[in-house]
């Protein structure tokens, strides 16, 4: 190779060079002009007014705050965007939306008795559920497993339904990022008589803590047992009288980890007539 054709040679490494080092540059700016707009739009710090400038139009379905009832705030963009926020429950905690000064905030509430589907329960629906079943006759018991597994989130694929599928195996995981209490509760179809419930747990969860609870509509729970605490792997619960109830809920209050988790549950249960 001749020293022209090998000065070409450098030219066009060198261009190519270039334009690589430009390519990754805008990537760069792009990713981080991306990342910026994804923050202005979708991120929302209570009690801050970052959107003041970007909103056309705010507008609350509840003229005030109402923790007890699950409200939806409609925000209209500048750039033609509408987007909804609704309230939603972190652990016991509400994420209240509102509007102030045609800007959207968003306030954390702890509830007390509490919080499910985006609103607080409150106390007086808590406790005294129970008594409509009190004329209800148990006969022959037997442990079973109940019909369906609902929990307050989950993990991946650690589903609710893997605590009654009687595998010690599998798991229900909470979601790590929401904050204690976490709960699943267990739906037998129709009100049942209960005097014991076998709780599995994951090693790696132990001790767990939590709150035996019972409940005719799976909205107003009355608690059974307070500060239950799974030790080792199993625990043998013996209720303190006949529970009559469709749903028991395991509120989980604390565990080794931060996911909630459960292994199974198995219930000594008579059909109530």
């Amino acid at each position: 190779m001749n020293k022209r054709n090998l000065n070409i040679t450098f030219q066009i490494l060198g261009g190519i060079g270039v334009l690589v080092i430009c390519l990754g540059l805008l990537y760069t700016f792009n990713l981080s002009f991306r990342e910026q707009i994804l923050t202005i739009y979708y991120t929302i710090s209570p009690g801050t007014t970052s959107y003041q400038s970007e909103i056309l139009s705010c507008n609350d379905s509840g003229k005030d705050l109402d923790y007890f009832k699950r409200g939806i705030v409609s925000v209209n963009y500048k750039n033609g965007i509408t987007d909804l926020y609704g309230d939603n429950c972190e652990g016991s905690l509400i994420n209240e939306y509102y509007c102030e000064f045609n800007n959207l905030n968003v306030k954390k509430y702890e509830c007390e008795a509490g919080c499910f589907e985006g609103a607080c329960i409150t106390p007086s629906e808590e406790e005294g559920v129970l008594n409509e079943n009190i004329s209800l006759r148990c006969h022959s018991y037997r442990i079973t497993s109940p019909l369906n597994a609902v929990a307050q989130n989950e993990f991946s694929y650690y589903s609710a339904l893997n605590a009654i599928d009687g595998d010690l195996t599998t798991h229900w995981f909470g979601d790590p990022a929401h904050r204690y209490p976490k709960w699943i509760y267990f739906d037998f179809g129709n009100p049942v008589c209960v005097t014991n419930i076998d709780l599995y747990a994951f090693v790696q969860d132990t001790p767990i803590s939590g709150n035996i609870q019972a409940s005719n509509d799976a909205i107003r729970w009355s608690t059974i047992l307070s500060n239950v605490t799974i030790k080792n792997v199993s625990l043998t619960i013996d209720l303190p009288q006949i529970v009559t109830a469709r749903y028991i809920r395991w509120f989980e209050t604390s565990s080794n980890r931060s996911y909630g988790s459960l292994t199974d549950a198995r219930f000594r249960i008579s059909d109530a007539y």
